[in-house]
């Protein structure tokens, strides 16, 4: 690379040769594709080594979501079939979606930790528990608080989709339709609103400002994730949700964590060192998730009562035990 004396000089230079460097790049990147496959498997070979009992109890947790999935969306059906009136089904269907949101989360964990990408696996940590803080406030309630939950969404999304379609005139829902939900999320809005409410409905977690105490001025608070985890009884996690926050955002504490080691190791890939601290958590938070989302799914005691909370218990068993074989280190 030549020196330039001047910021002009330099960028004529990049005019004239960026093109040509670029294609130099992809065919380098072309010739140490196998390397990097190499170091890619070694890291793997490492981590399945060393984690191997453990990594096996995640690969069983998440089987066990899947099936138990299946078996919420069979209850699901067969109660719609029964009886569609049914108080307690949309508590049910809050909760299967917590289940296989999960489920999905779970396998991204999976993926991210057998591959080394630690501070990957621990941002979508903190998704899996904000899924079992929301589980455990809905299935502790009525089905009041689970439509206001589902008719969040959908405002939510509503809004999403009008303002990308403001912004650039089109978006995947056609104007006609996107016409009709906003008219349907305003009604909501106007159905859910709550009196002396510090936010609206729309706003984030909105949904559960009926939960919240009153302020000082006689106001219902607005509602945050650290809210909801007292009332969930997971605050204990805070400390690790913040650092998790710090990954997902990538700010300056987040990205000094993962990528300056401390011994000052400069890390640009996978590792095999962290996985515990992922991994311990995840399992200790899927105890909490499979009771909200099993104990919680069945209100009167009957034959799938029995069942789901049989397999729960199961699963929480599993993953207790899986905790031991992820030793602190």
């Amino acid at each position: 690379m030549p020196r330039f004396d001047t910021l002009a000089e330099l960028r004529e230079f990049l005019e004239n040769n960026a093109t040509g460097m670029a294609h130099d790049t992809l065919r380098s990147a072309a010739d140490s594709r196998e390397k990097r496959r190499t170091d890619a498997a070694e890291v793997n070979q490492a981590i399945t080594k060393r984690w191997s009992q453990g990594l096996a109890a995640l690969d069983a947790a998440i089987f066990a979501m899947g099936q138990n999935g299946l078996m919420m969306l069979k209850r699901l059906d067969e109660v719609d079939a029964a009886d569609p009136n049914d108080s307690h089904q949309t508590v049910r269907v809050v909760l299967a979606l917590q289940q296989f949101n999960a489920l999905i989360v779970l396998q991204e964990i999976q993926v991210l930790l057998q591959a080394g990408f630690w501070s990957g696996a621990a941002a979508r940590w903190r998704a899996l528990h904000e899924t079992a803080v929301t589980a455990k406030v809905i299935a502790e309630r009525d089905a009041t608080l689970a439509q206001r939950y589902l008719d969040h969404g959908f405002v939510v999304q509503t809004r999403r989709l009008t303002a990308y379609f403001d912004e650039h005139g089109i978006g995947p829902v056609a104007p006609a339709e996107l016409a009709s939900r906003t008219k349907k999320a305003a009604a909501l809005e106007q159905a859910h609103g709550v009196s002396n409410a510090s936010s609206k409905f729309r706003e984030p977690y909105g949904w559960a400002i009926p939960l919240m105490g009153m302020n000082a001025k006689g106001r219902r608070m607005r509602p945050s994730m650290e809210a909801l985890e007292k009332l969930a009884g997971l605050d204990h996690r805070r400390l690790l949700v913040a650092s998790a926050h710090g990954i997902v955002h990538g700010d300056s504490g987040g990205i000094g964590g993962t990528v300056l080691m401390e011994d000052g190791q400069w890390l640009g890939g996978p590792t095999e060192r962290f996985i515990e601290t992922v991994a311990r958590p995840t399992f200790e938070t899927l105890i909490h998730l499979a009771g909200a989302t099993h104990v919680g799914f069945e209100p009167e005691l009957n034959d799938f009562c029995e069942l789901i909370c049989l397999v729960g218990s199961s699963l929480m068993t599993l993953c207790g035990d899986a905790i031991e074989k992820f030793p602190r280190e």
